[in-house]
């Protein structure tokens, strides 16, 4: 199984997040981090992902969106 890029991660939460819910990626000098936000515009609070990768990081906040969506 081959690693996800960024860019597909990004692409894939394009098309599959849920109407309202927006992830934000923050780059910063040696970090980078995710901000997700719900159609109210509220904070949702992520898992701590500190081994995982961005790419796997955009896709669990995606999966998380979806999964609080279905409620």
């Amino acid at each position: 199984m081959s690693e996800l890029s960024v860019d597909q991660a990004i692409e894939e939460a394009a098309e599959s997040l849920p109407d309202g819910y927006v992830i934000e990626v923050n780059v910063e000098c040696g970090a980078a981090s995710l901000n997700m936000y719900g159609p109210d515009g509220s904070d949702i609070e992520l898992p701590e992902c500190v081994d995982s990768t961005l790419a796997e990081q955009i896709q669990d906040a995606m999966h998380h969106a979806q999964w609080l969506a279905s409620d």
